[in-house]
């Protein structure tokens, strides 16, 4: 028993010994690894071989547009191409607390691989080192080879380098060219999921996955390294693009850049705006102009699990809060009685529709005594409204609420505010603008000058979807106000011109009304009739907007193209291959050129109707039923010919003022009304 004992005694000692040894070697290792690290120097490159793509500045490449494809391709030896991805060649980055992974970007068969690097990476003390390539073999960049651990030094930005990579057998894999580059002025999120990678959030958006988040400035302060408690997609038409849009919860709440504390976060893609820049003009617009709650945002790099995303808005979710909307939480309240799988089973057996489907409601256990507010409803096309929201109500116009907040809203509740917004159509529809029922005049049910300057905001931006979707309102506890809010504002990556779906929202000319939209509400057109409300619009438009649109014009935008134009460029290098149907320029320089021409044309025909009273009529032609084109032509002058409409197998005869025949349309009538005119067919003969 005593040699058992002291056998045990020194099998102790000895595994003391070998963990504390364990221990020891582990930093001395890593202090080792460290003096033995070398500097490689990328001076000035060489001239690029015969086998890697002609030399190049980075502003080349961005000139070149979707050019690029004609340039050389990589020469590709000894393994398939395929095998050289985006995350086969890492780099990591250190600087100060930060330290993240980077790795290669570039397209298959492309001439040029991407080091798109944040905005830090030019700074003295960042250390830019390679990680690994994961063939275990080498690379060798200007004819240098480097292994894991070698520090880049003298990096000449921007310029095309000749890079191979080998295998372990020492076998030339493929050679190419490389540009270091870097954003400029952009804040930086690395983001990494639990898995490594998007697969699983892209499958569905409202798939969520935790992770790590650090978020830095352009300088490199650290304003957030923790917990992700949950990242997932987000958007509806956007989220079929190849740029998805996000949005994420942080582990605690944090103010990014100055836009109040929270947790929760979007960052949207742009996919539609190769500007970037109308997001966050109508934000600051709305700003300016006084509009309660209008979200603030950045632009900002992202990289997710080490590959380069590019440029997004990061901003500021619509959600009732003290640092977002400051009104009454009564999802809050619903929460704190339900644990967070109740509420996920009570989706599917508790969620209820209405025979007639226009009302949806979610049968909880919470009666609150005050059902007055708050509310958050955004307005939504039927199609979603029947197959995604929870809780909502359509009113007799056909128009489609979702209840943002309360998510998870009684009958009663969602009968409330159906009820107060029902009263205001109907009172908005009559002629004199009280409700025929209530006796209530339209301004007893609206904040006037919430919904004087919303409704601006999206007439002077021509916005797609204004009036249609991602349109919200708010209504107070009553203690608070008893009237219904226009806004917050959302959603303009479709504005300012910026659609191709039809010719109305390019043409910079027209008062839209919001009712130019397949989809549009009556509600915004019904107010602008009265005169009353289209007095104020003309008084704020002059006193307020006009000042913002002059600022925006001269001011604003050679700002942001000074600061964020090389980013932006950067960024539609990476996205280059991605379709967008709204993509008419190749360089950001032509893209901001269309903004502003679009802003100063729609200023001055504003400036026209608003400013200087001159009329003009609407003339509006359909085809087969529907509205086709719309022009707008000052009082007393001629319309000019009649367009065109395609109609495959018939030739179009005419234009006639009524559906079934009638007066012909003539181009040499001067315009004193709005008129309306219908395409006449004459079908082929047999």
């Amino acid at each position: 028993m005593k040699k058992l004992k002291k056998l045990a005694s020194v099998l102790a000692v000895a595994g003391t010994i070998g963990i504390t040894a364990l221990f020891l070697f582990y930093p001395v290792r890593d202090i080792w690894r460290e003096l033995s690290r070398r500097t490689i120097s990328l001076d000035q490159p060489k001239e690029a071989t015969d086998a890697t793509a002609a030399s190049a500045d980075i502003s080349e490449v961005i000139a070149a547009g979707s050019a690029i494809s004609e340039l050389p391709a990589a020469t590709i030896a000894g393994l398939d191409e395929e095998i050289v991805s985006s995350r086969d060649v890492t780099l990591k980055l250190e600087a100060g607390e930060l330290a993240c992974e980077i790795d290669l970007w570039r397209e298959e068969g492309e001439a040029f691989g991407y080091f798109f690097l944040p905005s830090l990476a030019a700074q003295e003390d960042c250390q830019i080192s390679v990680l690994e390539w994961v063939t275990n073999g080498y690379m060798a960049i200007d004819g240098k080879p480097l292994k894991a651990g070698d520090v880049l030094r003298d990096i000449s930005w921007d310029i095309a380098y000749p890079m191979q990579l080998y295998n372990k057998e020492d076998e030339l894999v493929v050679e190419f060219s490389v540009f270091f580059c870097y954003t400029e002025h952009t804040p930086t999120l690395f983001l990494e999921t639990e898995s490594g990678n998007l697969d699983f959030i892209h499958e569905n958006k409202d798939n969520e996955e935790k992770g790590r988040a650090q978020i830095v400035t352009a300088a490199g302060e650290m304003v957030y390294q923790g917990d992700l408690e949950q990242m997932s997609g987000r958007g509806n038409s956007t989220w079929g693009l190849h740029k998805k849009s996000y949005e994420f919860t942080l582990e605690s709440s944090t103010d990014l850049f100055g836009f109040g504390a929270d947790k929760s976060w979007n960052l949207l893609a742009d996919g539609y705006d190769d500007t970037h820049f109308r997001n966050l003009l109508v934000f600051a617009m709305g700003e300016k102009a006084g509009l309660a709650y209008t979200p603030q945002g950045t632009l900002v790099s992202l990289y997710c699990n080490g590959e380069y995303q590019g440029i997004y808005t990061l901003c500021e979710k619509i959600k009732v809060g003290s640092e977002r909307i400051d009104i009454r939480d009564m999802e809050a309240e619903v929460l704190s009685l339900y644990r967070e799988e109740e509420i996920e089973k009570m989706k599917t057996t508790q969620a209820r529709t209405s025979a007639d489907g226009k009302r949806k409601w979610m049968e909880t256990d919470y009666q609150p005594e005050d059902i007055s507010g708050g509310y958050v409803i955004e307005r939504e096309v039927p199609e979603r409204f029947e197959s995604e929201v929870l809780c909502g109500f359509r009113t007799d116009q056909g128009d489609c609420y979702s209840i943002a907040s309360p998510r998870y809203a009684s009958l009663e509740q969602v009968e409330y505010i159906a009820g107060l917004m029902q009263e205001l159509q109907d009172a908005a529809a009559a002629d004199d603008g009280i409700n025929p029922q209530t006796g209530r005049h339209y301004t007893d049910y609206i904040d006037m000058d919430s919904f004087v300057r919303k409704y601006l905001v999206e007439e002077i931006t021509k916005n797609y979807d204004g009036g249609v979707t991602s349109s919200f309102f708010y209504k107070p506890a009553d203690s608070q106000s008893t009237k219904l809010f226009a806004g917050p504002l959302w959603d303009y990556d479709v504005a300012f011109g910026n659609c191709d779906l039809d010719e109305f929202n390019s043409d910079p000319t027209g008062i839209t009304m919001l009712y130019d939209h397949i989809a549009a509400t009556d509600l915004y057109r019904d107010l602008y009739l009265k005169e009353d409300f289209q007095a104020a619009v003309k008084q704020c438009y002059q006193a307020v907007f006009r000042p913002i649109l002059e600022e925006m014009l001269n001011v604003q935008i050679e700002e942001w193209d000074k600061t964020y134009g090389k980013s932006v460029d950067l960024c539609q290098i990476r996205w280059r291959s991605m379709h967008n149907r709204y993509r008419h320029y190749d360089n950001h320089e032509d893209n901001v050129r269309y903004l502003k021409y679009f802003i100063e044309q729609r200023m001055e025909f504003l400036d026209e109707v608003w400013i200087h009273g001159e009329v003009y009529h609407r003339v509006s032609f359909y085809v087969d039923g529907l509205l086709w084109k719309r022009i707008h032509i000052k009082d007393g002058e001629l319309p000019g010919p009649a367009p065109v409409p395609r109609h495959t197998g018939s030739l179009l005869l005419n234009f006639t003022a009524d559906r079934l025949g009638g007066t012909d349309y003539n181009e040499y009538r001067p315009v004193y009304q709005d008129m309306d005119y219908y395409a006449q067919w004459r079908e082929p003969a047999d």
